[in-house]
Parts: structure tokens; C-alpha cells; sequence
């Protein structure tokens, strides 16, 4: 519809006039809906910047898992601590691979361990193996539980 002056719409027919003039009445309608959708935008976005502004970045720090297991200035996979973990489907990993560790480092140190707490370790890889979702992770853990048995060997024989 070509735009049509004042004037040009004084001219007009009655009926054509207030034709004309519902037809400019409904497009200017449909403007200023726009326009108010597009001001709630541009709010919505002002306000989301000023918010991102105030917002401080956190710092990154490399990630230790280790740090997990052990606490400040002890051994990394101290058996004690390892054998207080609960195992739980989302750790079963990281559990099998700290206790195959510490056990592998006692091993080789031929340190002094709690019997009670190679049982504890013990009974927490039987059911590790048992969650276990990889075939990696299930033989880390029946080889952990073969060293729990080489130590309680050299224990009963000390």
C-alpha cells in the first residue's frame, strides 16, 4: 500500500477514506508493537550487561585430583584416608586408582599397615569392582585386591 497524505486522504471517497485510514491504524499498531517488544528486549539486555559487569571472573587453578585423597603435607594416597572414601558410582575410578596406588607405595616402602585398615580397603574394592562401569577399572581393582593379599602374606610372616 503506497503512503498516503492527509490531504490526499481528504479527498477520498467516505467508505475509501475509512478504508484507508484502518489500514494506516493497523500497520501503525503493528509498529508500535515492535517497538515495545524490541525497547523489552534491549531493557532485558542493558540489564544483563550491567549484571555482567558487576559480576567478578573467578580465578581458574589447575585441577589435582590427588588432592582429593590426601590432605595438606601428607603422603598422596595415604591408605587411611583412601580407606575412609565412600565408593559411590561417580568415584569408583578415582577411589580403585588412589587405593592401587597407596598400596603399590607401601608395597615398594614396605611400610607398617593397620590390619584393619587393608580389611576396610579390602571389603570397599570388592564392592568397587562389583560399580565398576570399565573393564579397566574393575582389573585395577582386583589388582589392588591381590596386593591387599601379598601384604596380609608378609604381615602374618613378620
Amino acid at each position: 500500500m503506497a503512503e498516503t497524505s492527509v490531504e490526499e486522504m481528504r479527498k477520498l471517497v467516505p467508505g475509501e477514506r475509512i478504508k484507508k485510514l484502518k489500514e494506516l491504524q493497523e500497520k501503525n499498531k503493528k509498529e508500535i508493537e515492535e517497538a515495545d517488544k524490541l525497547i523489552g528486549e534491549t531493557e532485558q539486555q542493558i540489564s544483563r550487561d550491567r549484571f555482567l559487569e558487576q559480576v567478578a571472573v573467578p580465578e581458574q587453578h589447575e585441577v589435582d585430583i590427588t588432592r582429593l585423597f590426601r590432605g595438606e603435607g601428607e603422603v598422596p594416597f595415604k591408605l587411611e584416608a583412601v580407606a575412609q572414601e565412600d565408593v559411590t558410582s561417580e568415584n569408583v575410578r578415582y577411589f580403585v586408582e588412589a587405593a592401587y596406588e597407596g598400596l603399590k607405595e607401601a608395597m615398594s616402602m614396605g611400610e607398617e599397615i593397620n590390619p584393619l585398615v587393608v580389611d576396610e580397603l579390602g571389603e570397599r574394592l570388592q564392592k568397587a569392582k562389583y560399580i565398576s562401569t570399565t573393564e579397566e577399572v574393575a582389573n585395577l581393582a582386583v589388582a589392588s585386591i591381590g596386593i591387599i593379599y601379598k601384604l596380609r602374606k608378609e604381615q602374618r610372616e613378620a
